[in-house]
């Protein structure tokens, strides 16, 4: 028996929806139909609700390894009394950073952790000293290559 963790917002069946799609997210409806005992249409219609209410949003996520791609979590320390609308305005650049693949607010001795990627670890490095040269409320960062990711949003790599 699977453990139900999405059981304060969704119900049984969206749950295994929303499972089915976090490990193959191009299963086609017919198939978690007969999984679920479901028509295929009252599928679409629940997985189109899950969008619609922003439970879910189905994405093709790369896999940076198999095109040839090194990436870095970095975490990101603000100055103490750094301005709230400094660091939301620099969240705000990183959002739209296109190497930028994640951005996490934290609870730790670190504020943010953003997840980047580049072609080769010489041009990230160089991304990263230009990302923050120009923010002078950082007080530390530090960052952290990836050397392998063996499991991503769920799915074994």
């Amino acid at each position: 028996m699977t453990l139900n963790v999405y059981l304060d917002s969704l119900d049984e069946i969206d749950s295994k929806i929303v499972q089915m799609l976090s490990e193959d997210g191009r299963i086609r409806d017919t198939e978690i139909a007969k999984k679920v005992g479901l028509s295929k249409t009252s599928v679409r219609l629940r997985k189109l609700k899950l969008i619609k209410n922003k439970k879910i949003k189905i994405i093709g996520v790369p896999v940076l390894r198999n095109l040839n791609l090194v990436d870095a979590n970095i975490l990101i320390k603000f100055e103490i009394n750094t301005p709230r609308s400094q660091i939301e305005a620099f969240v705000k650049k990183l959002l739209k950073e296109e190497y930028i693949y994640e951005v996490n607010r934290v609870l730790s001795e670190y504020d943010l952790i953003i997840a980047v990627y580049h072609s080769n670890f010489a041009l990230l490095k160089a991304y990263i000293q230009d990302l923050f040269e120009n923010f002078k409320s950082i007080e530390d960062y530090y960052v952290i290559p990836v050397l392998q990711t063996d499991k991503a949003f769920g799915v074994p790599l």
